[in-house]
């Protein structure tokens, strides 16, 4: 089953069989794509940074691991996220005007 997510690093969008490889890299920037900050479970504000309660610790959150519960996080709308930053920009000069 092939799956679509963006690098954590880059932003570029990935395609990839599941499951993927601890040893999987982004073509464009080459970094590990089994990471925790590419997991749908990844959550700073989460005990261990994580809402998969029974997954171990990792403690590099950007290099590749071997957990079990990893689950590529959708891929987020980048065109949107510009519009929200520039949007909340112009709120933020608007404020302090």
């Amino acid at each position: 089953m092939k799956i679509s997510f963006q690098c954590h690093q880059c932003g570029e969008p990935q395609e990839h069989l599941y499951p993927i490889s601890r040893r999987e890299t982004c073509q464009n920037c080459h970094a590990d794509l089994k990471v925790c900050l590419n997991c749908h479970f990844y959550d700073q504000h989460a005990q261990n940074e994580c809402r998969e309660s029974s997954a171990e610790r990792e403690r590099c959150k950007e290099t590749g691991n071997s957990c079990e519960y990893f689950r590529p996080a959708a891929a987020r709308n980048s065109q949107c996220s510009k519009q929200t930053q520039d949007h909340a920009m112009r709120s933020l000069e608007k404020f302090f005007k």
